[in-house]
């Protein structure tokens, strides 16, 4: 993979910190926008620029597709020289969302998962800050997040302008296509988590954690299953820094000719972030995000690269998101009939933790 647009020192970090985005694009380079941006509705096969993919959790962009004025793939460490090295850790005062909402709404999904309406939901709650986003702040969040990529096991991401961001390192890819392998579709099924400390064969052995991750890979498989064979793999298990999780790889023969929108709304919200069965839980997500807005935790947001032959969509997680109120940092667990409250609760608090230390807070 080489560069696409001119060299390192056309990038400029002022304005790529007022008005920017990168994507993880293989393990070891990244896709990355700045300045001017233009916006379009559906992809366009006769522009070469690559476009940014941003889109709320509901699907309601009327213009989700992003392009910018400048562009360029690079190594990622050379993406961490261009960032360079930002200020000292700064201080954020958080609070999180009161227990009870959480509480009532964690009863609320088991009351619909004992009468058999679902068989799995995601509830989840918000830390949040006053503090505005600044630039040094920027660079500390992208610099951070860098320290904390691992190739393989997680994705980096992040779109902002002058009036809202997200950013974040994702463990979970919604899809990816590649023309170089144009019947191929690949994604994944990942649910079920522990702390990293804890053995593998724990969250092997764990019939809660593993009903949690089959039904996700049913979920998947079912969502897939129109565009052709659907084959899963074995499931495996992804050790970050501070969590673990199980992860299936599952691979598409396609009978049909890929459509990245046609995926994103076969595909998400998953059973990772959504419900199982995914139309029965529809009014149940859209209540809870009255009370609890969620914006761009568990979007879809990826990129498609003419040059480069390959489009990629990301599950936004492990994210946090800003706009003139704050800043916000958004975590979930799945939730199934043997999901005891005080056990879901205290993932929420683990996942919390990990994402604060992966974004440098």
């Amino acid at each position: 993979m080489c560069f696409i647009v001119g060299q390192m020192d056309q990038f400029s970090l002022e304005q790529f910190l007022i008005s920017g985005a990168y994507m993880q694009m293989s393990p070891t380079h990244l896709l990355v926008g700045w300045g001017s941006t233009a916006c379009f509705s559906t992809l366009c096969s006769n522009r070469k620029a690559p476009y940014f993919y941003i889109n709320d959790f509901f699907l309601n962009a009327d213009a989700p597709w992003i392009q910018f004025e400048h562009w360029m793939t690079l190594p990622v460490n050379a993406f961490a020289s261009l960032i360079g090295h930002p200020p000292a850790h700064l201080l954020f005062d958080w609070t999180i969302d009161s227990q009870q909402t959480y509480q009532k709404s964690f009863y609320q999904l088991k009351e619909m998962l004992e009468s058999g309406d679902l068989h799995k939901g995601v509830p989840y709650v918000f830390s949040r800050s006053k503090a505005q986003m600044t630039k040094e702040r920027l660079c500390r969040i992208i610099s951070t997040s860098l320290k904390g990529f691992k190739p393989y096991s997680n994705y980096l991401y992040g779109y902002w302008n002058a009036h809202f961001g997200v950013a974040g390192v994702t463990p979970e890819i919604l899809f990816t296509h590649s023309t170089q392998e144009p019947q191929i579709v690949r994604t994944m099924a990942l649910a079920g988590t522990c702390a990293a400390a804890e053995s593998n064969h724990e969250l092997m052995q764990n019939q809660t954690i593993l009903h949690e991750h089959n039904l996700v890979v049913n979920g998947i498989k079912e969502a897939c299953s129109k565009f052709g064979e659907v084959c899963p793999t074995e499931v495996k298990i992804i050790s970050l820094p501070k969590l673990s999780h199980l992860m299936t790889p599952i691979t598409v023969n396609l009978r049909t000719p890929f459509t990245f929108q046609d995926w994103v709304e076969a595909l998400h919200p998953t059973p990772a972030l959504g419900t199982f069965p995914k139309a029965s839980g529809k009014k149940w997500l859209k209540e809870l995000d009255r009370i609890l807005p969620r914006r761009f935790y568990g979007s879809p947001v990826g990129f498609a690269s003419p040059e480069e032959r390959l489009s990629t969509c990301f599950v936004a997680i492990r994210n946090v998101q800003w706009d003139h109120n704050g800043l916000s940092i958004g975590a979930g667990g799945g939730v199934v009939k043997e999901s005891l409250y005080e056990k879901e609760w205290f993932e929420i608090q683990l996942k919390t933790h990990a994402i604060k230390a992966l974004l440098g807070f």
